[in-house]
């Protein structure tokens, strides 16, 4: 073998090995493999005390959630097909006072509508007894096109839209009856030019 023929030897091998490695860093396991390095990078820079505090409180938290299932499904497995039939009886029974408990309070609101309506109905009678053949309308109604009318009859004086400043007066330069006024300050910075 030649130089040359080991060098080529050599080369083959190494870019076959670069590219194993490159192929591995970017498949699945390889991305897997940098987050995980990633995130443990991350948590070791952190506090060490914080480390076992959220340890503690993963671990605390699995072990309720363990605790409650074994204790929920324990609760149902151990009672019986009597104890199952009492519990939905309760239920059901319960579900119903609740319904018979709001048909009720339904059956009181429908009736204190119907007593404002009745009220109301009353006074647009008395409203009808009052202004004459204005059939059903309020007085507040009424009263609005009684000044109405009013307007259109020249009753009412119009508004005047003079404005009640005088029109020389600037809030910036004071009444005009002081000698003291405003005067905004020099822009001007230093003594330069300009």
């Amino acid at each position: 073998m030649t130089e040359s023929d080991e060098w080529a030897t050599v080369e083959t091998v190494v870019e076959d090995d670069m590219d194993s490695t490159f192929e591995s860093r970017r498949g699945p396991s390889g991305i897997q493999q940098s987050i995980f390095e990633q995130t443990l990078s991350v948590l070791t820079s952190i506090n060490p005390w914080l480390l076992l505090f959220i340890a503690l409180g993963v671990y605390y938290l699995v072990q309720k959630f363990r605790s409650s299932q074994v204790t929920s499904s324990a609760e149902y497995s151990n009672l019986s097909a009597d104890e199952i039939l009492a519990r939905q009886e309760a239920v059901e029974l319960a579900r119903r006072q609740m319904q018979e408990e709001y048909d009720k309070k339904a059956r009181e609101h429908a009736i204190k509508q119907k007593e404002k309506e009745e009220l109301l109905r009353q006074e647009k009678l008395k409203n009808l007894e009052k202004y004459g053949t204005k059939l059903g309308r309020s007085s507040k109604t009424l009263a609005a096109e009684s000044s109405n009318d009013q307007l259109q009859q020249g009753v009412l004086k119009k508004k005047s839209d003079k404005s009640k400043l005088k029109p020389e007066y600037n809030p910036l330069m004071g009444d005009g009856s002081s000698g003291v006024c405003y005067r905004p300050t020099r822009r001007g910075g230093g003594a330069g030019g300009g």
